[in-house]
């Protein structure tokens, strides 16, 4: 016993082990605090779980131990098993990735790109679908043809429209009424002009141009604020935009994070207002894991009649 501090026997062999499970946790230690931050976005969770599994599996050139190769390849499944493969199939998650320019492509598998790039240019699809609706609606109030006159005198009935926003939704309630028309002949007459439909090219629309358009694209550094990137090229790629405002957010947390966040305003009260962050932080982490390291739950009260006790100072007359 020195300076009221029991010694521990440990070996050399035991210190490796040591310095090896900091090693490989020291990883999660730099996750939490990425993920943490305040840019963080939803786009970094799937991003970061890929480059910790590969860092992990990195390490068995720095590792000197036995137990250290084993708890780095358990780590390594465990990210593998319970955040990439879960994340994987979320289609926020794979969205969130594709619209952050510092991502992209890079955090999907090459076999199953096709199948999220259709994904992304179905999602651009709704989102002009809406925007050009909109447009359309507001341009109810206002004449969107005007009659010019022939060389006869009279009014043609041909409409001259303007470009931009409208004529793009015009063009596209044309091919809306051509496709009606001519599933309209086939049910009522048995036949349709399928000359058109052979004819008609098979080049890509404006959606899936725009997203192969901004894929194509650099991957930009780690330093680089994706907002910033979409208020630069707000008019290049106009619907892609208003799909990264909505899915480049916050990471959403889980309840038991919520409930560590619950425990810190426990302790943070009146009565402890000046303790220190770290001091909180070290509070925290005891609480949460008391029961792993084999202490027991202290009760705060008597769980069987419901009631809590109170400190003989708290209680009132």
């Amino acid at each position: 016993m020195r300076h009221n501090v029991e010694e521990c026997d440990l070996s050399l062999e035991d210190w490796h082990t040591i310095v090896d499970a900091v090693k490989a946790l020291r990883f999660f230690d730099r996750l939490m605090r990425k993920l943490g931050g305040k840019t963080a976005m939803l786009s970094v969770v799937l991003s970061s779980a890929i480059a910790l599994g590969k860092r992990l599996g990195g390490l068995w050139l720095q590792l000197a131990t036995e137990a250290g190769w084993a708890l780095a390849s358990w780590l390594q499944a465990g990210v593998e098993k319970r955040l990439i493969e879960p994340l994987r199939q979320k289609p926020a998650a794979i969205l969130a990735c594709l619209l952050d320019p510092r991502v992209r492509e890079g955090a999907v598998p090459v076999d199953e790109l096709p199948r999220w790039r259709e994904h992304l240019v179905q999602a651009v699809r709704k989102v002009q679908a809406e925007r050009l609706g909109g447009q359309a609606w507001e341009s109810r109030r206002a004449p969107v043809c005007s009659a010019s006159p022939t060389s006869s005198g009279r009014n043609s009935p041909v409409a001259s429209v303007s470009g931009g926003p409208r004529s793009a939704f015009l063009e596209a309630s044309h091919e809306v009424c051509q496709e009606a028309l001519s599933n309209m002949e086939l049910e009522v007459f048995g036949f349709s002009d399928t000359s058109t439909k052979q004819q008609k090219p098979t080049s890509p629309d404006r959606a899936e141009q725009s997203v192969l358009q901004y894929l194509a694209g650099e991957v930009r550094g780690e330093d680089m604020v994706s907002s910033e990137f979409w208020a630069k090229n707000h008019q290049i790629w106009l619907d892609l935009e208003a799909l990264a405002q909505k899915y480049l957010t916050a990471p959403p947390t889980s309840v038991q994070s919520e409930r560590v966040f619950s425990m810190a305003g426990d302790m943070v009260t009146c009565h402890g207002s000046h303790m220190g962050g770290w001091l909180v932080e070290q509070l925290v982490f005891l609480k949460v894991n008391l029961s792993l390291l084999g202490f027991p739950q202290l009760p705060l009260g008597d769980e069987s009649k419901g009631e809590q006790t109170r400190p003989p100072h708290s209680s009132r007359g």
